[in-house]
């Protein structure tokens, strides 16, 4: 069992607590994905391996998709309010 793709060889249950165990599997991905949104979505739960994308390209395509579609959770996630991210966002476009 493990949390990276590949590592699972075999089922197995794994005990979470008195009322829920957990069946891990072996996964099966095809090797070519129909868009690149799958292959991302894919990435930020970790289930393909680093080597097909960057750490860096799925931080920042995970980040901007947290700012455009869950903006008002993030700011209470990381307790700014929009107006701080706001701002910063403008100081930031400003420098480029």
């Amino acid at each position: 069992m493990g949390n990276k793709p590949g590592v699972t060889k075999q089922k197995q249950w794994i005990r979470i607590n008195d009322k829920i165990e957990l069946l891990d599997t072996p996964g099966v991905l095809w090797p070519k994905f129909e868009s690149e949104e799958v292959a991302l979505n894919l990435a930020f739960t970790g289930t393909i391996k680093e080597d097909i994308l960057q750490r860096i390209d799925i931080a920042y395509y995970l980040t901007k998709f947290l700012i455009e579609n869950e903006q008002e959770k993030l700011c209470n996630r990381y307790k700014i309010t929009r107006r701080i991210y706001k701002a910063n966002l403008r100081k930031r476009r400003a420098r480029k």
